[in-house]
């Protein structure tokens, strides 16, 4: 499980996700409107975006996860497995108390910090 949860504002634009996506090393963000969290951006959304050469400066929340579907920490990893099969989700963001507290990954670890 990756710690400390990286954020973002929902009003954030993608190319400022892009920067701390790559800046930190990481493959993923959650979204936040209003302090709650509201869904998840991924290094493929924001691939997928330039892709279909869309504007980059488009608020992130208009490209995350409609809904973030989360695990509590105490649920067993199967139980995370099959959420994630299901869901066909890569990244499971596992709560404590309805807080986000680290995120879950199918993907082999990666190192942290910036890539070259």
């Amino acid at each position: 499980m990756s710690r400390p949860v990286a954020t973002v504002d929902a009003e954030t634009p993608v190319t400022g996700a892009a920067r701390r996506l790559y800046d930190e090393g990481i493959g993923s963000l959650i979204v936040e409107a209003d302090g709650e969290p509201a869904g998840i951006v991924t290094e493929t959304d924001v691939v997928g975006l330039v892709a279909r050469e869309e504007s980059a400066s488009v608020p992130v929340g208009e490209i995350a996860s409609g809904s973030l579907t989360t695990i509590e920490g105490t649920a067993r990893i199967e139980e995370a497995a099959e959420r994630m099969r299901r869901g066909n989700i890569k990244k499971l963001p596992v709560t404590d108390d309805g807080t986000v507290v680290g995120v879950a990954r199918i993907s082999s670890p990666r190192r942290r910090g910036r890539r070259r």
